[in-house]
């Protein structure tokens, strides 16, 4: 693509890559009892991080098996398909914001349980009386699975229960993403600087996996990536843009880590692990998951894909977000800085200059950018900066 800031003049696809691949069966879901063993000592060690207790850290973990160490591999979201079938989270559930930033009521801490026991246990549990229609579509589940090797099942304190239940492959279909048809001058500066940019720093970025990262707390190839290019916004001086990093997932346990960069005017879907770019996009636009996965030997082309925006928590978005420059009236509650976050919210620190950086636990607070389905600006007085795209 070349450089405009009309038409399409500065649009820019993933590269694709027209061969045949087959995957390794991990990606789908296909584990043998070694696998999966493997899989429950990670989730131990994921959960005993988040909860603080001990149980080793999960610094020196790998699996035995080389694809499931691939940066693409994450545990993680695998069981989120199967537990939206069962009815044991909603399909616009965060399963990070569920697990690692838990609200107090009754409904997220059952959801919360179901998740450690998926990913911790590979167990799943459904209630008759208080979910029907998921104790059905878990009856459903065990009958077709009934010749797979491992499976348990059995009632248990009036809950129906299975062991080692085959999980649901993502079935969802991609889009091709709207571009931008209209770029300001700031905007397109900061684009083309990161089209240039992007491939250098995902090739030179140290850290890990988002796996690996969620055991040790270290940081990730993609979290150094989008540093970089954090810090390439700032050099270009790009006021009212901001960062959010997420992954597209496929099968069960492949998860791209994608950086989605939000400019006023556009957006840009970057590949955190090889700095492909896709956009500028128009806001609103479908989210381009499989012109990000095309060409990889993980992913069978078509065979469906989601996007889980981690600025909420890892939740499934179809479209990116729409910003105006002010909310409309009625929609802003003025809040005051707590000391730490409030369960259903998110802030981080504005630091001097263009950039901010999310951050779930802010311990120094001059001011702050709080988001749940609004986006707010405000200050210790609780009064809104004005500031755009803080407002969705």
């Amino acid at each position: 693509g070349g450089v405009g800031r009309g038409g399409c003049g500065l649009c820019w696809v993933a590269s694709a890559n027209a061969a045949m691949f087959v995957p390794d069966p991990v990606f789908a879901g296909t584990l043998t009892a070694a696998q999966q063993a493997e899989m429950m000592q990670w989730g131990q060690m994921y959960f005993n991080r988040v909860e603080g207790v001990g149980g080793g850290s999960g610094s020196t973990f790998s699996f035995n098996t080389p694809a499931m160490n691939n940066l693409l591999f994450n545990p993680f979201n695998g069981p989120r398909q199967t537990l939206v079938k069962l009815g044991r989270i909603d399909s616009t559930d965060g399963m990070r914001q569920l697990v690692e930033y838990p609200g107090e009521d009754t409904a997220s801490a059952k959801k919360r349980e179901a998740i450690k026991d998926a990913i911790v246990n590979f167990t799943f549990k459904t209630s008759p009386v208080d979910n029907p229609d998921g104790t059905t579509s878990h009856i459903y589940k065990i009958l077709d699975a009934s010749l797979v090797s491992g499976l348990v099942t059995y009632v248990e304190g009036g809950q129906l229960v299975s062991e080692k239940l085959p999980l649901d492959l993502i079935v969802a279909a991609g889009a091709d993403p709207q571009f931008a048809s209209t770029l300001s001058d700031a905007t397109a500066t900061a684009v083309t600087a990161i089209l240039v940019a992007a491939p250098g720093y995902a090739s030179t970025a140290t850290g890990g996996s988002e796996a690996h990262k969620r055991i040790s707390g270290s940081s990730s190839k993609a979290d150094t990536v989008r540093g970089r290019i954090e810090q390439l916004l700032a050099n270009t001086n790009t006021g009212g843009s901001y960062t959010d990093q997420g992954d597209i997932s496929f099968g069960v346990y492949g998860s791209l880590p994608v950086i989605h960069v939000s400019f006023a005017d556009a957006d840009l879907m970057i590949d955190a692990l090889t700095g492909a770019v896709v956009g500028p996009m128009a806001p609103g636009s479908p989210v381009p998951t499989e012109a990000l996965l095309s060409g990889r030997s993980e992913y069978v082309t078509g065979a469906g894909s989601i996007y889980l925006a981690g600025i909420f928590g890892l939740f499934p978005k179809s479209t990116l977000p729409v910003w105006n420059a002010f909310p409309p009236p009625g929609t802003y509650v003025p809040k005051s800085i707590p000391g730490t976050s409030p369960t259903s919210w998110t802030c981080t620190t504005i630091a001097p200059g263009p950039i901010s950086r999310w951050n779930p636990f802010p311990t120094l607070l001059t001011s702050c950018v709080c988001m749940q389905d609004t986006f707010f600006v405000i200050t210790p007085a609780g009064l809104p900066l004005g500031s755009p795209p803080f407002y969705k």
